[in-house]
């Protein structure tokens, strides 16, 4: 499917047209950069204003970070908001006036040569694997049909598995970027099991996916979810701050913000042990040589005898910060890592009087953890209510088994399935993937946090995220 322009520069009065025809990206860019499809050369139009994205037998326009807005048809356009297109429509872009004059589709072979990832799950087929460090490894995959992956660069999928003839499903976060999207890539540590947690014990899924994913291996994921994302932020200046494999959000969002020229400040702090586990150590160097915009650094917490290592030593602290990023305060900050490490952050910037609703953090938790993959605001924490009293008259009945379960701890309804024995799906236990939805048949819950992931429509079915409901009084769930 092509779009045709009349493009009038309305300061010069200078007409062209063109025909747009979906790139590589399914998308083409508009802004002052030379690498736009559509070039503006305006001081009202961004480096990378906007792009016009071809999906579903349909053109949109889409407003990136600008820095001045876009108007469709007179109305201003949201910030990274689909605007579907149809004949005779007017986009203003700074000084320019952009008439869409005609949408035609192309032949068939043309238009379904590449499709897009309109379903909730796919099979993916692994066609590549990186050795990232000693322990860890990034798999690359493709869909057997041509197909681009669309997604919000920061977004994560949950892979579908079946380990030891069980089903399991694992959330990871998507370490490349939405402007690569014929391939989507996960980056995965080798960790030790532990405690119980989610389906398995930690390191389960991971050290499976070391051990058992070779190129040629086909999966099931499902389709990008989660709020952790740099774009449509209107902050011109960003602060990422990561440890371990925490850096697999910030990589997507850095990687996307390098491919799309983004009007960006990227201030990158990332943490590791020793030199042999910084994870994209050359491509974030190559990436600071080439974006200047874009200042590493890089931290050791471990001493190294005999090493050369020239960068910075220990933990995140207010002088490291301050010499990282001076203005700080002027960026938002995004935080990804184990809970220890985003929470000794959190302190940090709170003692610092950093605006608080500027936090931003990601990660995949425990059971006993309230959702995470949000903003984070101090000032409105998450509501908890008193569980505890709570719980110590509530039953969960499982009504497929009939199994009853007094409540008397502090466990959400899916930790009490689970101590149970009882099959139930989950993902990232947080309530950030809506993997573990089930249905309520009598009875109220209470939510640590809210229920994002389900409709008004599902909620008012009766269906639940167990992973962050609470049971008060009885409550029946049809499982």
């Amino acid at each position: 499917m092509t779009i045709s322009l009349k493009i009038i520069n309305l300061e010069t009065n200078i007409a062209q047209e063109t025909v747009l025809t979906p790139n590589h990206r399914g998308a083409c860019l508009v802004g002052r950069n030379p690498a736009c499809e559509i070039v503006l050369n305006d001081p009202l139009v961004s480096n990378v204003h906007g792009l016009f994205l071809q999906k579903e037998h349909n053109w949109s326009y889409i407003d990136l970070l600008p820095t001045n807005s876009s108007y469709l048809n007179n109305a201003e356009i949201p910030v990274n908001q689909s605007q579907f297109l149809k004949v005779r429509d007017s986009i203003y872009i700074g000084n320019s006036w952009l008439l869409v004059k005609d949408i035609e589709e192309t032949t068939t072979a043309s238009k379904n040569s590449t499709a897009q990832w309109t379903q909730d799950r796919i099979t993916v087929r692994c066609v590549g694997i990186i050795a990232e460090t000693h322990d860890v490894k990034t798999w690359r995959f493709v869909a057997d049909s041509p197909l681009l992956f669309d997604y919000t660069p920061g977004q994560f999928v949950t892979l579908h598995l079946h380990i030891n003839g069980e089903p399991v499903d694992r959330s990871y976060s998507i370490s490349s970027t939405p402007s690569r999207p014929n391939t989507l890539e996960v980056t995965v540590k080798r960790v030790p099991a532990s405690s119980d947690v989610l389906d398995a014990p930690p390191g389960l899924v991971s050290n499976w996916l070391h051990d058992n994913l070779q190129v040629g291996s086909e999966i099931e994921v499902s389709s990008p979810m989660g709020d952790f994302t740099c774009v449509g932020n209107p902050a011109r200046k960003i602060l990422l701050i990561s440890a371990g494999s925490g850096i697999t959000p910030m990589m997507s969002m850095s990687r996307w913000a390098y491919d799309a020229a983004a009007d960006l400040d990227i201030a990158f702090f990332h943490s590791a042990r020793s030199t042999r586990d910084l994870i994209f150590h050359k491509e974030l160097d190559w990436m600071s040589a080439q974006h200047p915009n874009f200042h590493l650094h890089l931290s050791l917490t471990q001493a190294e005898t005999g090493s050369d290592w020239a960068g910075l030593t220990g933990r995140l602290n207010a002088k490291m910060l301050k010499k990282i990023a001076p203005d700080f305060k002027e960026r938002a900050v995004y935080i990804c890592g184990s809970d220890g490490f985003m929470q000794g952050v959190q302190t940090l910037l709170q003692s610092l009087d950093f605006p608080m609703d500027n936090y931003y953090q990601e990660s995949f938790g425990t059971f006993t953890e309230a959702a995470v993959i949000t903003k984070i605001s101090l000032e409105q924490p998450i509501p908890t209510g008193n569980l505890t009293e709570t719980s110590a008259r509530s039953l969960v009945v499982f009504s497929k088994s009939g199994t009853e379960v007094q409540h008397d701890r502090e466990e959400s309804i899916l930790q009490v399935g689970k101590r149970e024995n009882m099959r139930l799906k989950s993902a990232c236990g947080v309530g950030s993937c809506g993997v573990c939805k089930i249905k309520k048949i009598k009875g109220d819950v209470k939510y640590k946090s809210s229920p994002d992931r389900l409709s008004p429509r599902e909620q008012a079915a009766g269906f639940i995220l167990p992973c962050i409901a609470y049971p008060v009084g009885r409550v029946e769930i049809e499982a």
